[in-house]
């Protein structure tokens, strides 16, 4: 069994989870798998390898595919050059930390298979937290898109909306929010090459549009953002002293805002679309 990826198998996996979520193609990796909380096709490949490597090792030495499987782990360690399996699993236990269980003779397949997928998964949640709070995207051009999904989201786990029954578009539309990908000015504005600052509100002309701007200021929603802070009184009696980032955190985070947080999100999109396509 193979221990190389598939960046095509890989696209399809990506692709299913952007459709569940309606959010399009431009959304970052690293925010979509984060609210699903699905780990890389890659652990699930790992897991089959180990599982194999566990039963040539606990092979009986007469059988010809335990002669074959200590013959190439000799060819590996023998000479440098010799990069066979054999090498690129021992290589990964080493990477890991898992040296110890490297030659698991006569040891417990399924105690190995867990400490190589739990360190395997900590590996993976620790690359997402790199790309979450990085600056750059991964790209190296432009700033992270994950601006305000960081605010809100620190552990890799699937979100609540995911779970329930939501109407596609309300889905959709909070999704976006999210992830940073709303047909807001903020992103808009990176394909048509304007700069930061200029990425302006077609209402107000002056503050730039992004996601704290049309859910917390922009007067062109304040019926829409009337409800939202009625609700969210509700469940939180402080809500109107937090500051931008507070309000955005609770408005996302909260279980109990989930619905009407998303069919906000949903009528903002909907409006914002007809007042500038339809006037």
């Amino acid at each position: 069994m193979g221990v190389k990826t598939y960046s095509c198998i890989n696209s399809i996996h990506n692709r299913a989870c952007r459709f569940f979520l309606g959010v399009g193609k431009y959304a970052p990796n690293a925010a979509v798998t984060g609210d699903l909380g699905i780990t890389p096709i890659f652990d699930k490949q790992w897991k089959s390898i180990i599982r194999l490597w566990c039963r040539l090792n606990n092979m009986s030495s007469n059988r010809l595919n335990a002669k074959i499987h200590k013959w190439a782990d000799s060819m590996s360690i023998k000479h440098k050059c010799v990069k066979n399996w054999n090498f690129l699993v021992k290589k990964t236990f080493c990477e890991l930390n898992l040296s110890n269980l490297s030659c698991p003779e006569n040891m417990d397949t399924n105690y190995v298979i867990k400490k190589f997928m739990s360190k395997l998964h900590e590996k993976h949640v620790d690359n997402w937290h790199a790309v979450l709070h990085s600056d750059k995207s991964i790209s190296g051009r432009g700033g992270n898109k994950l601006r305000t999904y960081r605010l809100f989201k620190e552990n890799f786990e699937p979100e609540e909306y995911c779970k329930i029954a939501l109407p596609f578009s309300h889905r959709s539309a909070f999704a976006k929010f999210r992830c940073g990908v709303a047909p807001l000015r903020i992103e808009t504005g990176r394909y048509e090459n304007i700069v930061l600052e200029n990425r302006v509100c077609h209402i107000c002309d002056v503050f730039i549009e992004d996601e704290a701007h049309v859910l917390l200021r922009c007067p062109l929603y304040d019926d829409f953002r009337n409800h939202l802070y009625y609700v969210a009184e509700t469940f939180n009696d402080n809500f109107n002293t937090l500051d931008d980032n507070q309000k955005l955190v609770f408005l996302f985070s909260d279980v109990n805002m989930i619905r009407v947080c998303a069919k906000t999100c949903h009528l903002i999109l909907k409006r914002r679309r007809n007042f500038i396509y339809c006037k």
